[in-house]
């Protein structure tokens, strides 16, 4: 893994060869009378599109992406909605069209209005918290993200937290899928 400092040394260096490979006299480019406009507009687009494709693929290193603070925050938003909000709608607003939940105790595949019926019943659970989260999250495709994250609840009708692995499965920045798991006792 390459630190910040590594990381922000490359990202200066990638920005100079950029620039030197498009060191063009722009003031002779519009003054030439050849030249469309719409020659001018694609050839702006085509350098967007060549910083664009180095950008996503040499200058975004695992870890320090933008993505995976995105689909912590998408988390963390959801947890926020079941304990703090108490808002199920909301919750179930964060799923895809097509999304699916596997609840910890439920052997049922849960989709479209059973999950917000599920989170109704969870949310309404006295004294419903999160004690401690850690998220765990990995790239899958350009558009699927993965959260393995570990979860201890707590609410009043539980004699000691319980501790679950939720696992998130994020397609175009919403959860197509989550799977809650009850850990195995600690002992």
């Amino acid at each position: 893994m390459i630190s910040k400092r590594k990381n922000k040394e490359n990202k200066k260096l990638l920005y100079a060869r950029i620039i030197n490979l498009f060191k063009i006299d722009y003031i002779m480019l519009f003054k030439c009378y050849s030249y469309s406009i719409l020659k001018i507009v694609f050839f702006f687009i085509a350098i967007g599109w060549v910083i664009h494709y180095i950008y996503k693929n040499y200058l975004v290193f695992e870890g320090f992406g933008d993505d995976t603070k995105n689909f912590e925050n998408l988390t963390n938003k959801w947890l926020d909605e079941i304990t703090l909000n108490k808002d199920p709608n909301e919750a179930y607003k964060l799923f895809c069209s097509d999304g699916s939940f596997i609840g910890t105790v439920s052997e049922i595949k849960k989709e479209g209005e059973d999950i917000k019926a599920y989170f109704d019943y969870f949310v309404n659970l006295p004294g419903l918290k999160v004690i401690k989260k850690t998220h765990n999250i990995a790239k899958v495709t350009d558009d699927v993200y993965t959260n393995t994250a570990f979860v201890t609840w707590s609410w009043d009708d539980l004699d000691e937290p319980l501790s679950t692995k939720i696992i998130f499965t994020f397609k175009d920045k919403c959860i197509y899928q989550l799977d809650t798991n009850k850990l195995p006792d600690e002992k």
